[in-house]
Order: C-alpha cells, then structure tokens, then sequence
C-alpha cells in the first residue's frame, strides 16, 4: 500500500461509521523501516515529513505531525509543533496530556481576525468584478483567498469540538 492509495482511499470504507479525514506521520515506524536512526532535528525525515503534507493537502485531508516523545521536555514539544505547524500539518499526535495545551495553542490559527476583514473586503471587491485587489497594503487573489477561508473553516471547527467537550 502506497501512501497515495491510503490518501485516494479517503471515506471508501464498508464501515459506516468510519471516514477517512487525515493522515498521521510516523516518524519512528518510517525510521525503523529505512533503517535510520533519529538524531537530533530529525533530519533523516525531512523529506518523507514533508510529502505526506504535500499528499495530505493534495488528497483534502488533515496532515497529523508526528509524536513528541520527550515527555517532560515541553520547550521541545512547542518547538516541534511549531516545526509542524511551519511545515503545513494541521495538528500534532499527542501522548501525554502536558502536551495537549501546547499543540492546541500553536495549531489553533492565529490570523483569524484577519481573515475576516479580508472576506468582508472581498465582498465589497466581488461588485466591482476585479480578480485582485489591495488588501491592507498587500495584493489578494484567489490563493491569500482560499487561505483566508481555510484560516476561518478550521476556527470554527476548534470552536465546535471545545463546545462538544
């Protein structure tokens, strides 16, 4: 199984209540598997880290960065979820509870509030029929759009799964 298959395979389940809505990078069972052991930065992973973002992205569904195994080393974790979040993945596999605010506060979107203005003043651009504007000094098209939008889609998801919990 190749990880386009697992990707193209998304909601294709005979189980009802399973769907597929990401992928998680192991880093530890893809070291074992090319016989590489984890040093420090995790450099030795870099590429493959990098393309199941690309894959996940590609396929629309949530890229899961890998587990920080450090347990007391909590600068590391934001560090590591910082790391991620730079990379594209939208969350961070957790096994301890001390890491969980950590990994909420850094992938929780951050330009929220900007990314409202700037829906509201693309909808004042939609009358005047432009394919770009200026907003705020910086030149928007449909990309910073999609952006914007993806910024608010996942505030709004962090704000329904806090009140389900």
């Amino acid at each position: 199984v190749t990880l386009r298959d697992v990707c193209e395979s998304g909601g294709k389940t005979p189980n009802e209540y399973f769907y597929h809505q990401g992928i998680v990078f192991g880093h530890m069972d893809y070291c074992t598997s090319i016989g590489a052991d984890p040093s420090e930065g995790m450099p030795e992973i870099d590429y493959a880290r990098q393309k199941l973002v690309n894959f996940a992205k590609a396929y629309d569904l949530q890229a899961v960065d890998l587990v920080w195994t450090q347990i007391k080393d909590l600068d590391g974790c934001r560090r590591e979820c910082e790391r991620g979040r730079r990379l594209g993945y939208t969350g961070k596999t957790i096994v301890h509870p001390s890491h969980g605010k950590i990994a909420n506060e850094v992938f929780f979107p951050r330009q929220t509030d900007w990314a409202k203005r700037l829906m509201e003043a693309f909808k004042d651009y939609l009358s005047a029929g432009k394919g770009a504007f200026m907003f705020e000094g910086h030149m928007v098209d449909q990309p910073i759009l999609t952006r914007a939008k993806n910024i608010i889609s996942m505030a709004e998801s962090y704000q329904q799964l806090d009140k389900s919990t």
